[in-house]
């Protein structure tokens, strides 16, 4: 088939290796959920354990106290017409007996039945755990996966709740979305380390040649022969990467791979690149304690603590960056910084 749509067999090869990675990723997913599940499971039989326990001893003190209360009831009925002082003295402490026993057992009685309610409980929640332990088996064996959000495709179940009027209409929501995005790998055998997705360029923008399959060459702004074959060229002038810059043109110089995503938004369609870079982290000393920073969608909370790792201080600076340009959210967040820093000082 990729012969028929034009498509290089390293680009099937390539996708077949995505494809991998998310079947890996499923599973090692659902490894990961299974071991939660067994560690739930576990404590959810311990908890009912301890319920058993304690309905065992509850009716043991249930059985102690109508004992007690037989025999004070015992003493009452069996008392003289007669009553010396003593013997009044035995009857008025069966019936403070009798009344605390009443009272005790109208207590356990209600606790029993608090916890026969709760060990059903406990009994549901473990067979659900089992069940869906018993689902994440089966998808470590045979894993699913879906190539857009899961969100938009359980929407396809409540199209009136979820604002479609037609499962056609889904239907094109969700084919747009498994076009939305894309990844070449990168290839460090190859000029620009990427063998579709060329960048090009040194300072602020880059230049990328993107090379399409023959059955987009309609798409192409210009073509190559290269070996005998036709190479068709889209290219992409003017790149700007926000983050990065000196990583990417180190990784430019020495022909390292580059790998290159693709990905539509409401807007337009955005380019991230991937390097591999290896980084060193100094030792630090944290004697002194140290202060960290927590970067939320509307303010910052920093915390500082002391060299046992005491909480000493914690406070929070709003720092809206939503819907900013990018020179506006620096200079915001540099502001909020400066001053959660001079705060802490003080």
């Amino acid at each position: 088939m990729h012969r028929e749509f034009g498509v290089h067999s390293a680009v099937v090869a390539m996708v077949h290796r995505q494809l991998l990675a998310r079947v890996k990723s499923a599973q090692a997913v659902s490894k990961l959920h299974r071991d939660q599940l067994r560690r739930r499971l576990w404590q959810e039989c311990l908890r009912l354990e301890i319920k058993k326990k304690r309905i065992s001893q509850t009716d043991q003190h249930i059985a102690h106290n109508r004992k007690r209360l037989a025999e004070a009831a015992s003493m009452l009925d069996s008392r003289p017409n007669q009553l010396t002082a003593t013997q009044l003295r035995k009857i008025k402490d069966a019936l403070d007996r009798k009344f605390r026993c009443e009272k005790r057992l109208e207590i356990l009685v209600a606790r029993k039945s608090h916890i026969l309610r709760s060990i059903h409980f406990a009994k549901r929640k473990i067979q659900k755990i089992a069940s869906r332990l018993k689902r994440v088996e089966c998808e470590i064996q045979e894993p699913s996966i879906h190539f857009a959000p899961g969100k938009l495709f359980r929407a396809q179940h409540h199209l009136q709740a979820s604002g479609f009027s037609s499962h056609e209409e889904w239907r094109r929501a969700w084919r747009e979305a498994l076009s939305s995005n894309f990844l070449l790998e990168g290839d460090k055998s190859t000029p620009s380390g990427n063998r579709y997705a060329r960048l090009h360029g040194a300072g602020g923008l880059h230049d990328l040649e993107l090379r399409l399959p023959a059955s987009l060459a309609a798409g192409a702004d210009r073509s190559e022969v290269v070996k005998g074959r036709s190479i068709y060229i889209l290219d992409i002038k003017g790149l700007n990467f926000h983050h990065g810059r000196v990583s990417i043109q180190r990784a430019l110089a020495q022909g390292a791979p580059i790998t290159v995503r693709f990905h539509k938004d409401d807007v337009s369609w955005k380019v991230s690149v991937t390097i591999y870079e290896e980084t060193t982290v100094p030792p630090v000393c944290w004697d002194g304690g140290a202060v960290g920073l927590d970067w939320n969608a509307g303010k910052i909370v920093t915390a500082m603590v002391d060299g046992a790792g005491n909480l000493i201080e914690t406070k929070a600076f709003a720092c809206r960056t939503a819907g900013a340009p990018p020179t506006r959210q620096r200079t915001r967040s540099g502001k909020s910084v400066r001053k959660s820093r001079h705060s802490l000082r003080r």
